[in-house]
């Protein structure tokens, strides 16, 4: 095999790997475009371990038994793998977990947007002013009649009210606005700092949640 095509066996390519060596394997990639998994388990491998700085905090469907790892643990892989004549692994079965978001998840945009007030999310900007952001929201009833009513939780700092504080759908598929504020003070700091809070729509049957989130960016 020469330079090139291991270069390209090292991304898992089509084309570019051995059947013979990954048949009954799980096999160690660089991410270079998706797919990976399927060119893998199409020759016979049994499960892969990609590598990628990206896409880290998003959960990926895979074809074959997958895993994504960052290059820093890649490296120790990389290392026990070459270490060993016989190196083994296992990938276990995904669990959710319910934790704190510690950041602002990369698929997700960031606001203000200049171009639209429909967001559901502002950043604190530098300086000591304070920050407002409106989201102006419609919602459709689906279900049966009902009267929903708004619980805003909020943790100190960020002050957020919603107008109406109740809706009431006399019809399946009636729609209904609202109006949600947001205000936020910025402290200047060098960390990067996430909060937390929540609009909730309850009516007799059903529970409807909002995420907001606002984060400020180090000076």
């Amino acid at each position: 095999m020469n330079s090139a095509n291991k270069e390209n066996a090292r991304f898992c390519l089509d084309n570019t790997l051995d059947p013979g060596k990954v048949k009954g394997r799980l096999v160690y990639c660089t991410l270079s475009q998706w797919g990976v998994d399927s060119v893998v388990k199409g020759i016979g491998g049994i499960g892969t371990i990609v590598e990628s700085e990206q896409y880290l905090d998003t959960a990926q469907i895979f074809m074959a038994p997958a895993t994504m790892v960052n290059s820093t643990v890649g490296k120790t892989i990389q290392n026990y793998i070459h270490s060993t004549s016989s190196p083994s692994a296992v990938v276990y079965k995904s669990e959710e977990v319910k934790i704190p978001a510690p950041f602002v998840a990369s698929f997700s945009s960031r606001g203000p947007n200049p171009g639209s007030r429909h967001i559901l999310k502002l950043n604190m900007e530098n300086g000591q002013q304070q920050t407002v952001g409106v989201f102006r929201r419609r919602v459709t009833n689906i279900g049966p009649p009902s009267v929903y009513n708004a619980t805003i939780k909020a943790t100190k700092g960020v002050q957020i009210t919603g107008r109406p504080t109740s809706l009431l759908f006399t019809r399946s598929l009636q729609k209904r606005s609202f109006k949600v504020v947001v205000r936020a003070n910025h402290t200047a700091s060098s960390k990067f700092t996430v909060i937390s809070a929540s609009l909730v729509w309850r009516s007799s049957r059903y529970t409807v949640r909002s995420p907001i989130v606002v984060y400020n960016l180090p000076d």
